[in-house]
């Protein structure tokens, strides 16, 4: 890997974790129901509804991403399916949310 490469890449690794951070903090507002509203639109029903139901917990995860020291987007659909598989939700639901999450931060935090 060239220096510039491993640049960008701790450059994308820095925005990825500022917008978990939003994202974490959006999940703690009344922000949180846009966030179901896009989970409803692009995922599912379900997935919007325990969304909404542990959101202060992936928050809670969202926000020990953010420290790590270098965060993919793949990782944030990874931590939050397994968070949510660990509260007893369905891998289908829970992979479905991790998904949802990722694209969000994706499409308009970044």
């Amino acid at each position: 890997i060239s220096g510039g490469d491993v640049s960008t890449q701790g450059v994308k690794s820095k925005a990825i974790k500022i917008a978990v951070k939003k994202l974490a903090g959006m999940l703690r507002s009344s922000a949180v129901n846009k966030v179901a509203d896009f989970m409803e639109t692009y995922v599912s029903k379900q997935a919007s509804k325990t969304l909404k139901k542990y959101a202060g917990q992936i928050a809670n995860k969202l926000d020990e991403l953010a420290t790590w020291e270098d965060l993919a987007l793949q990782a944030i659909a990874d931590q939050v399916k397994n968070l949510l598989i660990g509260f007893g939700v369905s891998s289908s639901i829970a992979e479905k949310i991790g998904l949802g999450l990722k694209w969000f931060v994706e499409w308009f935090l970044l």
